[in-house]
């Protein structure tokens, strides 16, 4: 025969999952899907997509701020100097 255990969260403690009462120190037991938790879990989904709306996502490349970014990925190109130019 096979019991579910849990974890009381007074004593810690492995009790029935089924009990509404811890056995050993009497502390309420709150069922599974309790309100709490998914209250909880609504919150912390709505902060994370708050903060992600608010953050914008990573900055840009200096490229593309300074006006450099070509299509393609090539880069501006390059002044030289014909005096100090290899052959």
């Amino acid at each position: 025969m096979s019991v579910e255990l849990t974890v009381c969260e007074g004593c810690h403690r492995h009790v029935r999952a089924g009990d509404p009462r811890c056995p050993f120190c009497a502390a309420p037991r709150e069922p599974r899907g309790s309100a709490v938790r998914v209250a909880a879990a609504c919150f912390a989904v709505a902060a994370g997509l708050s903060l992600q709306a608010c953050y914008g996502g990573p900055p840009r490349p200096r490229a593309y701020v300074d006006g450099q970014h070509r299509p393609g990925g090539a880069t501006a190109p390059m002044a030289v100097d014909p005096a100090t130019r290899s052959k």
